[in-house]
C-alpha cells in the first residue's frame, strides 16, 4: 500500500520522537485540495457553536459531515501516505469526526495532553485553514523546553496523543481569528480505547449539518 523505505521511516520517526511527538509540516495539501477544503469550510464556519466540556475557552466549532468534500479529501489513503512519510509512523484514517474549530479574540486552550481515543494512541492532526490571529501553539519538547509555532494556512501540526504525548496549549488570542480542522489518524489495526475518552469528547461539538451539495440533492428528490 505504501512505498516508503524502512530507512526513511526510521529517520523520520526518530525526528518526530526527538521533538517530543510533534511535527510541523508546511504546504501539506496540493493547491487544489486546499482551496476546495477552504471554500467548503468557510461556508460551514457560520454554523459553528461554542464548544462544551473542553480545556478550550471561547472556541467555536462543529463536526464536519462525513459525506463532505472536506472529509473525502482529508480522511483518505493519500493523506495517510503523506503523514506516514512525514512522521515515519504508518497511520491510517480513523472513524473519528473531522472537527472544524475557530479561535476568536479571547479564545485559548490551557496546558494539556491529548486523550487517546484509540489504542494504540493516535496522532492528532491540525490543518490550519486561516490564521489572522496572534495566538500561537506551544508545547514542551523532549528536552523540557517550550517550543512554539504560529501556524500558517495549509500547514499541519501533528501531535502524539496519550501519556507519551507532549503537554501543549494555545495561547490567548488577542485579535483576529484562527480556523483549523482537527483530524485523528492512528496505526493500522487500532481499536477504540476503553479509557472513556470517546464518551468524554463525543458531546463537545454538534454537527455542522450537510454540505451544500447534499442539501441540493435532497431538495431535488422531493
Amino acid at each position: 500500500r505504501y512505498s516508503h523505505t524502512g530507512s526513511h521511516l526510521s529517520r523520520k520517526r526518530q525526528a518526530f520522537e526527538s521533538k517530543g511527538g510533534v511535527a510541523y509540516i508546511r504546504s501539506f495539501l496540493s493547491e487544489g485540495d486546499f482551496r476546495a477544503i477552504l471554500d467548503e469550510c468557510m461556508r460551514l464556519r457560520s454554523k459553528a457553536t461554542l464548544e462544551k466540556g473542553s480545556v478550550a475557552t471561547g472556541r467555536l466549532g462543529g463536526r464536519v459531515d462525513a459525506r463532505s468534500e472536506t472529509h473525502r479529501r482529508l480522511m483518505s489513503d493519500n493523506t495517510a501516505s503523506k503523514l506516514t512519510r512525514a512522521l515515519g509512523i504508518e497511520v491510517v484514517p480513523t472513524e473519528w469526526p473531522v472537527e472544524l474549530r475557530t479561535y476568536r479574540a479571547g479564545s485559548s486552550m490551557e496546558w494539556h495532553q491529548d486523550d487517546a481515543v484509540y489504542d494504540p494512541p493516535p496522532v492528532e492532526v491540525v490543518l490550519t485553514l486561516e490564521n489572522l490571529s496572534d495566538t500561537r501553539t506551544e508545547w514542551i519538547n523532549s528536552k523540557g523546553v517550550v517550543d512554539f509555532v504560529q501556524t500558517e494556512p495549509n500547514s499541519c501540526l501533528v501531535i502524539q496523543s496519550g501519556p507519551s504525548g507532549p503537554m501543549h496549549r494555545v495561547t490567548t488570542n488577542r485579535r483576529g481569528e484562527r480556523t483549523i480542522l482537527k483530524l485523528t489518524y492512528a496505526a493500522p489495526g487500532h481499536i477504540r480505547s476503553d479509557s472513556g475518552a470517546h464518551s468524554a469528547h463525543e458531546s463537545s461539538f454538534s454537527d455542522l449539518g450537510k454540505t451544500k451539495g447534499k442539501k441540493s440533492k435532497r431538495r431535488k428528490q422531493r
